[in-house]
């Protein structure tokens, strides 16, 4: 039984020495399988796409990518370097270089870290020939984006990542946030054959499984640079917006808001961080957009809505005449009677008060005015709103504010349900009290009658599909509307947005604004048979529309048609 049990030891100590002696073979003598097992690690890389440029009407690059450069190395691979001379290379201390290898080791000693970042396409050509002597570096390119003018910040805004070691950008604000998916385009993926500690080793499968990368695509911009370089230069000392777009396309040519910013200050390899604190805490508020986010009170130039308002629905027609009564509202001097091309041409307060209150007057049989107003209202509101003031314009940038047209229910909750009556709401005929509209509306309104009776789609991408909006509305009594857009340029107080040569239409506009400076606004199109050009200039607290806005507007026009600007002696 005895030498049983020892036959069985010897044999189960013989196999357990044999598969020793094999697996010690295998291990440490033969280092077939170490590498096989090296080798079968494969390693995924996200390549991302660059992201399309941007270009002004005429094809002029605005925006564009510029490539950068970020230097790591693994901890463990240090030892090989020379620190001091890869500090002086890349110009940073060995101070700093110590400073993020500890923060390296507390990671992983094997995963490479990035000891420099940002490098700039003209800094690396100076020292690329040098990296040689670095063996164990790697060089990872990146691009980011570069503005090569300081116009356009609101329009075209700023890109960001989500984290200082994210690859990819998004579009924050903007055509950036709008387009940001055609922008952006798709990222690939390369499939590589990595050892142990992720040096690649060769191609996984020749490369087959990759997925090809799809870089963004281009933008044409409606917008003409030099028009828009022009305006920015007009506006810079006031707070306000220019807005210009081509009638018969709706394509937006200037959106100027001002204080506006660099946007070169938002790059991502120039202290974003610093600059964009700084930009926000700005009281001037430098990253609105005015020209679509700022609602203002349309003042005069909504009579232009309001004329053809009492047209339309046979309040007044072109025989009407009134004469101007300043004890009932305030208005400047001028000649009486007015009919409604000269009422446009003067921008006679009185006759566009009497025509709403006489639109919302009691029939013969209610002599209820309160009655009759709340009845009645609904006809001023449904007809704004047919020049989508109180819409959105359905623009292609991001937080378009609609503006505000007052409602029944409105006047209810701020009166009382028929407490309310047209004497109390007069004001709304003059573009004052409750209504709100952007200057993009404005310039918009401008457009309609520039067209005589249609807008499209205003845009800013000209490539993108947009719509022919058809007004509801009598084309004859538009005649007459532009006849004193017409009269105000050439008679009226309008005379300051003049252009010789040009048969320049537009209209005034001086915004209340309580205690402070009245607003100055003024809306145009240009020329009068075949119109080019539709603008909206709005000033804050630059006082009498005719004045300040007037002039600004007619030097954009001369700009357009003339590239040269007007000279005006100003007070």
């Amino acid at each position: 039984m005895q030498d049983r049990n020892s036959h069985i030891k010897i044999c189960f100590l013989t196999i357990f020495l044999l598969l020793t002696a094999r697996l010690f073979y295998l291990q440490i003598l033969n280092n077939n399988y170490t590498s096989l097992a090296n080798k079968n690690i494969v390693c995924s890389t996200k390549i991302f796409p660059m992201r399309g440029v941007i270009k002004d009407r005429h094809g002029e690059v605005l925006v564009y990518n510029e490539p950068i450069f970020n230097v790591s190395i693994a901890p463990k691979d240090v030892k090989n370097l020379d620190v001091r001379e890869f500090c002086k290379t890349f110009n940073i201390s060995e101070e700093d270089f110590q400073s993020e290898l500890e923060k390296a080791y507390k990671y992983s000693y094997k995963i490479p870290h990035t000891f420099v970042r940002n490098i700039s396409f003209s800094q690396f050509s100076k020292i690329e020939n040098k990296l040689v002597k670095f063996k164990d570096i790697i060089v990872e390119q990146l691009f980011v984006r570069r503005y090569k003018h300081e116009i356009l910040a609101n329009v075209i805004g700023y890109v960001n990542k989500k984290d200082k070691n994210d690859k990819c950008v998004f579009g924050v604000t903007g055509i950036e946030k709008h387009y940001d998916d055609m922008l952006t385009g798709k990222g690939g993926v390369k499939l590589d054959i990595v050892d142990v500690h992720g040096k690649k080793i060769e191609k996984y499968k020749n490369g087959d499984y990759d997925v090809k990368v799809e870089n963004g695509e281009d933008i044409v911009l409606t917008i003409d640079a030099k028009l828009q370089k022009y305006g920015e230069k007009l506006i810079k000392e006031r707070i306000g917006s220019i807005v210009a777009i081509q009638p018969e396309t709706g394509e937006i040519l200037a959106m100027i808001s001002s204080p506006t910013y660099n946007p070169n200050d938002l790059i991502l390899d120039n202290n974003f961080s610093k600059n964009y604190a700084q930009i926000c805490f700005d009281e001037a508020r430098p990253l609105l957009n005015r020209s679509i986010m700022c609602t203002y009170p349309p003042a005069s130039t909504f009579k232009l809505v309001q004329g053809m308002m009492g047209l339309d629905l046979n309040v007044i027609d072109i025989n009407t005449k009134i004469s101007c009564n300043k004890n009932v509202i305030k208005c400047h001097y001028h000649k009486n009677p007015l009919n409604i091309v000269d009422a446009i041409a003067n921008s006679c307060n009185y006759f566009f008060v009497d025509t709403i209150q006489k639109m919302l007057k009691p029939d013969t049989t209610d002599k209820n005015y309160f009655k009759s107003t709340h009845r009645k209202f609904h006809l001023w509101n449904e007809y704004v709103h047919k020049f989508f003031l109180g819409s959105q314009l359905g623009i292609d940038l991001p937080n378009e504010k609609s503006g505000f047209v007052p409602t029944k229910n409105y006047y209810d909750s701020l009166y009382g349900k028929k407490k309310w009556n047209a004497s109390m709401i007069r004001s709304l005929s003059i573009g004052q009290g409750e209504i709100l509209a952007t200057p993009l509306h404005m310039a918009n309104i401008a457009a309609i009658f520039a067209n005589k009776g249609f807008f499209i789609t205003p845009h800013l991408n000209k490539t993108t599909i947009v719509t022919r909006c058809d007004l509801d509305i009598n084309k004859k009594n538009m005649e007459i509307i532009r006849e004193g857009m017409r009269k105000c340029i050439t008679e009226g107080n309008g005379k300051n947005a003049d252009v010789k040569g040009i048969t320049v239409c537009g209209k005034s506009g001086t915004a209340q604004n309580s205690s402070l400076k009245d607003h100055s606004a003024f809306v145009a199109f240009a020329p009068m048979d075949h119109p080019k050009i539709a603008v909206a200039v709005y000033l804050e607290k630059a006082g009498w529309g005719a004045v300040e806005a007037a002039m600004m507007c007619g030097n954009i026009l001369n700009f357009y048609f003339y590239g040269t600007e007007k000279n005006f002696n100003k007070e």
